[in-house]
């Protein structure tokens, strides 16, 4: 097991502990982190930019991102907290592929049935939209049972006129999920086999 491995599964024991003894682990993690990042700008703004200070600045970060990681593996809602979460990816350079991968990890579990992909698509509107509700449905749950990979993407206008709703589905051999992209909400299917 990794260094990195095991720090994380000691601030999620850590967590749990304060869970039993009446203290938040959520709003803990969520102090430590802003703290964190309080420091990492006090340390970034005094005059000297030695090579020192910019390993402390680095170190200040990746102990951020590690308690998001645990915030995220720990169950808590990744949308009370984003701003600061995208504060800490943005500063520490991540790319977007590597912050839509944290936003994953917050996916909800989400059976493949009718009435639960239904429920995600919420109102849909017959007259402006990308298809039926229903077909929309069927050709998800067709799309993830056939294994069909790829992203697809489907439109619902029922709120904003000018706006679109719009759903993302992707199929990857490691998974399949469904992201309300306007939301940045992540559903993720349970495995069927």
């Amino acid at each position: 097991m990794d260094k990195e491995k095991i720090i994380l599964e000691s601030i999620k024991l850590a967590a749990a502990n304060l869970q039993l003894n009446g203290v938040s682990p959520k709003e803990v993690i969520i102090h430590s982190i802003r703290y964190l990042m309080e420091l990492y700008q006090a340390e970034q703004g005094e005059a000297s930019q030695n090579q020192e200070g910019g390993r402390q600045r680095q170190a200040i970060l990746a102990k951020a991102i590690l308690l998001t990681e645990a915030y995220i593996e720990l169950g808590f809602p990744y949308e009370s907290s984003q701003a600061l979460f995208e504060q800490i990816f943005h500063t520490a350079g991540l790319t977007e592929d590597e912050i839509r991968s944290f936003q994953r990890r917050c996916a909800r579990k989400l059976r493949l049935n009718k009435s639960k992909i239904g429920s995600v698509l919420g109102r849909w509107n017959p007259r402006d939209h990308s298809d039926t509700k229903q077909k929309v449905i069927e050709d998800i749950m067709k799309k993830i049972k056939n294994h069909e990979q790829g992203e697809y993407f489907y439109y619902s206008r029922w709120k904003y006129p000018r706006q679109e709703d719009i759903y993302q589905l992707v199929v990857e051999p490691e998974g399949s999920y469904l992201c309300h992209v306007n939301q940045q909400k992540y559903y993720e299917f349970e495995d069927m086999g």
